[in-house]
């Protein structure tokens, strides 16, 4: 035979053999690229958990100061970096009060298609803290 060890023919047990190598020695692989992504995912979490703290704060500010929304938005998206979905935002009409009313849905109807999209950009709009433009004070009504 002209094959070597580990590469018998798909019924073999040999080949369950090297199917197994090449399962942990991609898992192997991949554990080392996850356990470093992990620990690169742990720092940008804390530069990210802090940026998601000021995210919010920085949209509130740049309300406040007449920042046009569009410029709002576009620098909310580069802040939690998905500033690729702003064209997607503008194009179906969204301004920060309403993106910050925002359901799963609604992000799917416009486009955004990834599911772990979806779910970090819902966290990231429970986090704004904007108003809905609402007056939130009630009248006492005389009866």
């Amino acid at each position: 035979m002209t094959q070597s060890p580990g590469r018998d023919s798909p019924g073999s047990s040999g080949s369950g053999s090297r199917h197994s190598t090449a399962s942990l020695d991609s898992g192997r692989a991949s554990s080392c690229h996850l356990s470093g992504h992990t620990r690169s995912s742990v720092s940008s979490s804390s530069v990210s958990s802090s940026d998601h703290n000021t995210a919010p704060a920085k949209v509130e500010r740049l309300l406040l100061q007449g920042v046009p929304d569009q410029d709002v938005l576009h620098s909310w998206l580069m802040d939690i970096r998905f500033e690729e979905y702003f064209p997607l935002f503008v194009a179906a009409g969204y301004d920060m009060h309403t993106i910050s009313r925002m359901t799963p849905e609604d992000l799917t109807a416009i486009g955004i298609k990834k599911p772990n999209h979806r779910k970090k950009l819902k966290a990231e709009i429970a986090q704004l803290n904007i108003s809905d433009g609402l007056p939130e004070f009630i009248p006492v009504r005389n009866a």
